[in-house]
């Protein structure tokens, strides 16, 4: 969406955000807005790690459950782990 904002529309806000505000207040706006966008950015880094760390969780979990049932880990279209009679039993 920025690439359509050419150098004549930054310049025009630029102008209108320095008229509106006055030269001293645009530095406090820059920074707040800075550091709002740098915590925004760590909260989600946060949720990004703290959802691939279930994943792994999850995975490593359902590795150890196949490896306990020894059959091989199939698992069926829901995601579910089935044994054999559980297989024969959706054959019938």
């Amino acid at each position: 969406m920025l690439g359509s904002i050419g150098m004549q529309e930054i310049l025009i806000i630029l102008i209108i955000a320095l008229l509106l505000f006055g030269a001293k207040r645009l530095p406090e706006i820059g920074r707040t807005l800075g550091r709002g966008i740098s915590e925004f950015r760590k909260a989600q880094k946060g949720l990004t790690d703290a959802i691939e760390r279930e994943v792994e969780k999850a995975e490593k979990e359902g590795e150890e459950k196949r490896a306990d049932k020894g059959d091989g880990g199939k698992i069926d279209a829901k995601g579910d782990e089935k044994s054999d009679e559980g297989r024969r039993k959706l054959s019938i």
